[in-house]
């Protein structure tokens, strides 16, 4: 509360300071001709306190676990207990076949296999076309 009252009295004389004295003195505004009531941040800041590397990280690292999660913990959270909740395994619905080279492959995805064929005819273009053009 006291803090608020003093940064309040020192904005309040910095603005009068401004506004009253400077147009009566006809210069520009030069630091603080009256006296402010708050020690500048530079003297509340003890130069002999030692360094504790602990102070910097005193709260923004909170939320960070500090045990490793087992694997049987792992695997208790993915899939469940047997006697308690069984999350199934349940087998997938987007797998489909390609219709050139019959290979399956995910829907909204490129089949595997044609798309090598394609890398390699590409690459063996890119081959030709530096040995032709010298890039």
């Amino acid at each position: 509360m006291a803090g608020h009252l003093l940064k309040y009295l020192t904005d309040a004389l910095g603005k009068f300071e401004y506004v009253y004295l400077t147009p009566l003195l006809r210069r520009p505004p030069t630091p603080q001709w009256i006296p402010l009531v708050v020690q500048a941040p530079e003297q509340l800041i003890e130069k002999d306190e030692s360094f504790d590397i602990k102070s910097i990280f005193d709260g923004f690292l909170w939320g960070v676990p500090t045990c490793r999660r087992s694997a049987e913990k792992r695997m208790m959270r993915k899939y469940g207990a047997p006697n308690w909740h069984n999350k199934l395994i349940l087998p997938r619905k987007d797998i489909k076949t390609c219709g050139t080279c019959g290979h399956n492959h995910e829907a909204g995805r490129l089949c595997p296999n044609c798309y090598s064929k394609v890398k390699a005819e590409t690459s063996v273009l890119q081959e030709k076309m530096v040995q032709e053009l010298g890039l």
